[in-house]
């Protein structure tokens, strides 16, 4: 693994290039980075950061993109692999628009507004977007099933959790609003975004996941005694933070949300 970090800025995206890159991209971080065209099937992008990025029509590899972080990126054109997570929210927003540009009459119109529905925030997902379409814009629970399974033919994480929802969980009320980054407590640890050193913040805005767990791990070396290391590995900060703290002789992990 040879983890690579590039950043650009608002007004001038650093523009990727190939020659940037390794085969293992493993906990790399891009912020503010014009991939487009990128064919990038030949690389390993687990745990790796899209942040603020522009990838039209990037070719994403199969089964080497778990745990990829997308946020604040376009993927338009984009060649999504079929073992797309269903939590993964840029890439999910991204196959519903292209369902829909492939759709017409009402399947285009559900598929459009869905997209849109979640891509306002990252606190909108699934579960409320199903809810607006057939509580608010008026499509029938079977219209939603349809329309959906037929976009995520291909990409069975997308249809196995529709499934889910459809069968197990379709609701009659809103889901709540998600909060957003709370306390970590982890036993008797308790840390709040505003103790955390400034650095380890700028992190969290950034969403550069492998240096705020690198950060955290040392803080929690510093205060807190343990008989090992601590271990840090943080999977994503919003909506709601995934990040699992445990002493590296602890066999159980500590799930932090």
């Amino acid at each position: 693994m040879l983890r690579v970090v590039h950043t650009g800025t608002p007004d001038n995206l650093y523009r990727l290039r190939l020659s940037d890159l390794s085969a293992d991209l493993s906990y790399s971080h891009f912020r503010y980075v014009n991939a487009d065209g990128l064919d990038l099937s030949g690389y390993k992008l687990d745990f790796t950061d899209w942040v603020n990025c522009s990838c039209r029509g990037v070719v994403l590899p199969e089964s080497a993109t778990e745990w990829l972080l997308s946020r604040d990126t376009t993927w338009p054109g984009a060649t999504i692999p079929s073992d797309v997570s269903d939590l993964n929210h840029d890439l999910v927003v991204e196959v519903l628009r292209q369902g829909a540009a492939k759709s017409s009459g009402p399947r285009r119109r559900m598929l459009a507004f869905i997209a849109d529905f979640i891509a306002l925030t990252y606190r909108h997902s699934w579960n409320d977007g199903m809810w607006w379409l057939n509580n608010v814009k008026g499509f029938s629970r079977d219209e939603v099933n349809r329309f959906l399974g037929a976009t995520f033919v291909g990409y069975p994480s997308l249809l196995n959790r529709l499934a889910n929802l459809m069968h197990d969980q379709w609701t009659d009320r809103t889901i709540p609003i998600r909060e957003p980054f709370m306390d970590l407590q982890v036993d008797r640890v308790r840390l709040r975004p505003a103790d955390l050193p400034v650095a380890l913040q700028g992190y969290i805005m950034a969403r550069n996941r492998y240096d705020f767990s690198s950060g955290l791990e040392r803080l929690l070396d510093t205060r807190y005694s343990s008989s090992a290391p601590w271990s840090v590995k943080a999977f994503q900060f919003d909506p709601v933070p995934l990040i699992v703290v445990e002493p590296t002789t602890e066999p159980e992990a500590s799930w932090v949300s």
